[in-house]
This record gives C-alpha cells, structure tokens and sequence, in this order.
C-alpha cells in the first residue's frame, strides 16, 4: 500500500465517520451546516469524499457533535451511541455557551426520515399510503407530518421508493 492508498483510505474512513454521525441524529446536511457555519454542500462534499480540501472543515463538525478528536480519529474504536453523543454534545455546547446542539432536538424533514430509517424498516416492504406512513411516524417516531404525499413522491424521484401508477389512493414501496 503506498502513500497515495493510505491518503484515500484515511478520507474514505473519516467520510463514513462523519455520515454516521450525521444519520444517528437524522439530521440534513443543512441542519449540520447550522450547527458548524459550514455549508450544506461542504457537509455533502466531505460525507462523499470528494477532495481533501475539506480538512479544515472536519474540526468544526467533530466539534459540533462534542466528541473528542483522538476519539474521532481512532478509527477502529467505535462512535458513541445516541445516548452519549447526545450527553456529549449538550455538555460540550454547554460548556462553550452555544445552543448549536438544539438542532438534533427538531423535527428531522420527512425525506431524511425516508432516507436514513425508514427504508431500513419494514414499512416500504410492501405497498403502502400517505397515510399508513402518518401512522407508523406517530407510532414509532411520536412524529406528525403534513405533506406527506409530495415527500412520497420526491422519494420515488430520488429513487428511493417506487410508486404503483393505478392505484387510488398513490401507494409506493421500497425500490428494489
């Protein structure tokens, strides 16, 4: 393994790392771009490893999740559970004055619900309505939503789920 190999793999590690922290919360990159002042797209950028010129970035979001950096960095020590991160965090933004942390208390956007458990779930198996996704929110996320059906379909847009065409009520299942 040469220089170059370790270089990819040290990003590649700090990339997922970074994305898993990232899915414990269900946050959206934006939701992490306000906790750290960084952007959005550079969140993106840094979870896809796309480049190193995102090093200096990477600071700022362990920061933000209240892990300590040698922590972070051993890569083969594993994350803090939801649990201990979330006591991190809130001691660390306490001791530092900052309200940052408030953001893993909002309601995550339904698409990144989608996104990061429930097609981990069984709910997608098979055909499903707006409003059996409404029920299985409010049961198991004590979450309501209104818009569901447009989220439904920028799901199916961006490939996650599929929709049944005929059907009235609009159903949609995991994309196989």
């Amino acid at each position: 393994m040469n220089i170059s190999d370790l270089n990819e793999l040290f990003y590649k590690k700090l990339s997922e790392r970074i994305s898993k922290l990232r899915k414990i919360f269900i946050l959206s990159y934006e939701a992490v771009a306000k906790g750290t002042g960084l952007t959005g797209v550079t969140i993106k950028k840094i979870e896809e490893s796309k480049g190193t010129s995102y090093i200096n970035s990477i600071i700022p979001i362990i920061n933000f999740y209240g892990i300590n950096h040698a922590d972070f960095f051993n890569f083969s020590k594993p994350l803090p559970s939801e649990t201990q991160l979330r006591k991190n965090m809130i001691a660390f933004h306490k001791e530092h004055n900052s309200t940052a942390y408030e953001v893993i208390f909002e309601k995550p956007d339904l698409i990144d619900l989608i996104e990061l458990r429930l097609l981990d779930s069984t709910l997608f198996d098979t055909w499903v309505t707006d409003k059996d996704v409404f029920a299985f929110c409010k049961k198991n996320y004590k979450i309501s939503y209104t818009s569901i059906p447009n989220t439904l379909d920028l799901a199916v847009k961006k490939g996650f789920l599929i929709r049944e065409p005929s059907a009235k009520p609009k159903q949609y299942k995991k994309k196989l």
